[in-house]
């Protein structure tokens, strides 16, 4: 009668190390918590965690970081199109081999990641390229604000560049003045502007006030409509549990 109990427990110890085995705890944090979660590693790897979770952080930051932009006449010639093409290469590459759970909200925004990487790479291309070729901004992609800033930076003689850079930092000047911001600040920062144009670097301040308003117009980061929050997504339809360990204050 005792080797059938015996056979038993067997099968019990048995039953439980297999789902012991098809379990295994993860841990990341995010803004502001860290979470641990339970999830099943024969359906999601630990590097599938790892990579969709990459996936929620990019999505919301810059892919690119080269130098496209000069504050400073000084640093026009710190532009280097080929670093701004190799990190655009690197990046594309290190997305194309991320791979997340195989759900079909992480695959779409492993999808959204790369067209946004597309926008953000021509972004970057166009505003340095626009120091010295401004007629590539000649281009219908954009809006019509968008093109027409790019007229001006493409005036025929230094007079109208000047004169169409000078309307351009009106025009944010009252785009600021409606946010809120000082006006003693922005009445400060137009004299300083309008002493640039006045000096022998006029030409090259003015394309970086127009090359400026060009880039504010034909943003590439405009945030992507999202259905529900992907970071509930990945909590509840990947973790069999999830707690949170700790949480800051917002």
């Amino acid at each position: 009668m005792k080797k059938p109990q015996l056979l038993l427990i067997a099968l019990a110890i048995f039953s439980t190390s297999l789902t012991t085995a098809k379990t295994a705890s993860f841990t990341w944090q995010d803004e502001l918590c860290e979470f641990k979660g339970q999830y099943n590693n024969q359906k999601y790897s630990e590097q599938q965690l790892k990579d969709t979770l990459s996936m929620l952080q990019l999505r919301h930051g810059v892919q690119l970081h080269s130098h496209s932009y000069a504050f400073h006449p000084q640093n026009i010639a710190k532009i280097h199109l080929p670093a701004i093409h190799q990190e655009y290469r690197q990046q594309k590459k290190y997305l194309l081999g991320l791979q997340p759970v195989a759900l079909p909200e992480f695959q779409q925004l492993k999808k959204h990641l790369l067209q946004n990487l597309e926008r953000e790479h021509k972004h970057h291309y166009l505003t340095a390229v626009a120091f010295t070729a401004p007629q590539k901004l000649l281009i219908p992609d954009y809006d019509q604000q968008c093109l027409d800033i790019a007229k001006a930076l493409n005036a025929k003689n230094t007079a109208s560049l000047i004169k169409n850079a000078q309307r351009s930092a009106h025009r944010e000047n009252q785009r600021e003045l409606k946010l809120g911001n000082d006006p003693k600040f922005i009445a400060q920062r137009d004299q300083e502007f309008q002493s640039k144009l006045k000096t022998t670097d006029a030409v090259q301040h003015a394309k970086i006030q127009l090359i400026r308003e060009w880039t504010n117009c034909a943003n590439p980061y405009a945030a992507d409509a999202e259905s529900a929050p992907l970071e509930q997504i990945f909590r509840s339809k990947v973790f069999l549990k999830v707690k949170e360990v700790y949480c800051d204050e917002p």
